[in-house]
């Protein structure tokens, strides 16, 4: 049995002047309430959507090679192959070789690069310089310059030996210079709806042979101000306490006041995400 007191204040709550209000109300909910389920199920779709282009990606990563080609605008050599989108833990099971290099690094890992290079050095003719130290002992001093845009080697030494009695006894040979410098420029970018680690060197001396890339997508970028609020307005069910109004928006007082509402939200405080 329903006590007399409750059904006398639902008939208060239910009369003709609230009714059309609590129905438009109700409406106004159930229309709410169907909306964010749709938005849920279409947000579901997207991540099984987004989780799908992550395992490809992976996989094509697993299986690319590197491509070499000639970049005419920048006169330069570019490599590219398919980077991992990953965590650090399902790295190991694509390269396990990376995984344990960067293992012991301290800090959050955003992303890795990493590469294998062979120089590409050919017969070279060097000219000799013959010295005579006495006591028959004689060096060939050498010399090795070259420079490109992005490679520069620059190698000197001796090679020493005696001659006694017409006889050649081998020295050894000293290095006074052995210097090396390497330009390559590393990147990630996106293209074709796939994701790649890219490599240039303009050398003809530097031969690219292994690139790995991984970005890992569970340390996201830090926060910036655009990022922050982006939704402005909020449409939902609202409660609170303040002035309110009759139907007929007279007899301003203060209480409890509840419905459907439509917010513009100007800013925030409060822990950054």
């Amino acid at each position: 049995m329903i006590p007399i007191a409750a059904l006398s204040l639902i008939k208060n709550i239910f009369n003709k002047k609230t009714l059309p209000f609590i129905l438009a109300l109700s409406v106004g909910l159930l229309v709410f309430l169907n909306i964010n389920s749709c938005n849920k199920l279409k947000y579901e779709k997207l991540l099984r959507q987004q989780d799908k282009s992550i395992f490809d990606q992976n996989i094509e990563a697993f299986m690319d090679t590197i491509r070499t080609t000639y970049n005419k605008t920048l006169d330069t050599y570019e490599h590219e192959k398919k980077l991992y989108l990953t965590t650090l833990e399902e790295l190991q099971k694509f390269d396990s070789s990376l995984t344990n290099k960067i293992n012991s690094i301290k800090g959050d890992i955003i992303n890795v690069i990493d590469t294998k290079i062979k120089m590409n050095n050919n017969d070279i003719l060097i000219d000799n310089e013959l010295k005579d130290y006495g006591d028959s002992s004689y060096g060939l001093k050498w010399d090795f310059p070259y420079k490109d845009r992005d490679f520069e080697q620059y190698l000197s030494g001796v090679s020493k030996f005696r001659l006694i009695d017409n006889n050649i006894i081998a020295g050894k040979t000293f290095l006074d210079s052995n210097y090396l410098s390497l330009n390559i420029t590393y990147g990630f970018k996106e293209l074709d709806n796939k994701y790649k680690v890219w490599a240039l060197c303009s050398s003809p001396k530097i031969n690219i042979t292994e690139l790995n890339g991984a970005y890992f997508i569970d340390k996201p970028p830090p926060y910036t101000p655009q990022t922050f609020y982006r939704k402005r307005w909020i449409m939902g069910p609202y409660i609170g306490y303040g002035v309110n109004f009759d139907n007929k928006f007279q007899d301003p007082r203060l209480g409890m006041n509840f419905g459907l509402s439509i917010q513009y939200h100007l800013f925030g405080w409060g822990k950054k995400p």
